[in-house]
């Protein structure tokens, strides 16, 4: 919807979006192996965006949008493996979820200083963040008799932070000037990563164990960078 008011004739806009879930999908069956797959999804957004007249020399403009997104996948499959020696009866299931929001910030100042000078102030910020999470597990049966199970999160972030400054000057001579713009930038971006796997073997087709294998592993990265660009033209 919208909504007009504020001094000097200026609008005033806020934009919500919709909000959507998906349905559950459909199964299959092929030679020695059958499967699902469903799940569901919930999408978000909304946007706001402001613009005011101060006076006949000062004017800004600012905004603001955020999304949410969350996914949500199920599958499972059984199959068969044939060998001399014997049949795996093999059942996999797994499960995953994905969650991302995003937040954009952005405004511009304008100030018309006088006939000969203008002035522009743009700062902006951005925050994005994610998780997901899934497990897969597989159980065999047969000529393998063993369980594997697979758990993995990972997990993200990015703020970031800007501006220019823009300045520009008129002489009297037609059609010259100059102009100086001043760019700035800072990123960061930091992840984290934890896989754990868990295999356990029985003995033949009973439920005895024979040995298993734990793995557990973090990763962690972060990367920060600055950046600096001018501009003048004259």
């Amino acid at each position: 919807g919208s909504f007009g008011g504020g001094g000097f004739g200026a609008p005033v806009i806020i934009n919500v979006g919709g909000f959507g879930r998906g349905g559950m999908g459909g199964g299959g069956f092929a030679a020695g192996s059958s499967g699902s797959s469903g799940g569901n999804t919930k999408l978000g957004n909304m946007s706001f965006s402001i613009r005011d007249v101060i006076n006949p020399k000062l004017s800004y403009n600012a905004s603001y949008t955020f999304s949410n997104n969350r996914i949500n996948d199920l599958s499972s499959s059984e199959s068969q493996n044939f060998s001399s020696l014997g049949t795996t009866f093999s059942v996999n299931e797994g499960n995953s979820l994905n969650k991302t929001q995003s937040h954009n910030v952005n405004f511009e100042l304008e100030y018309n200083i006088n006939k000969k000078n203008y002035l522009r102030i743009q700062p902006t910020f951005s925050y994005s963040d994610g998780n997901r999470s899934s497990m897969n597990s597989v159980f065999q049966t047969g000529l393998i008799h063993q369980d594997q199970t697979v758990n993995s999160v990972n997990t993200n972030s990015r703020p970031n932070i800007g501006g220019n400054l823009f300045y520009q000057y008129y002489f009297d001579k037609r059609r010259r000037n100059f102009s100086a713009s001043l760019n700035v930038g800072n990123n960061t971006q930091n992840s984290e990563q934890q896989n754990k796997s868990n295999i356990i073997y029985y003995y033949d087709e009973s439920d005895l164990v024979l040995k298993d294998s734990l793995v557990n592993r973090i990763i962690e990265r972060s990367n920060k960078s600055l950046s600096l660009r001018s501009v003048f033209t004259f």
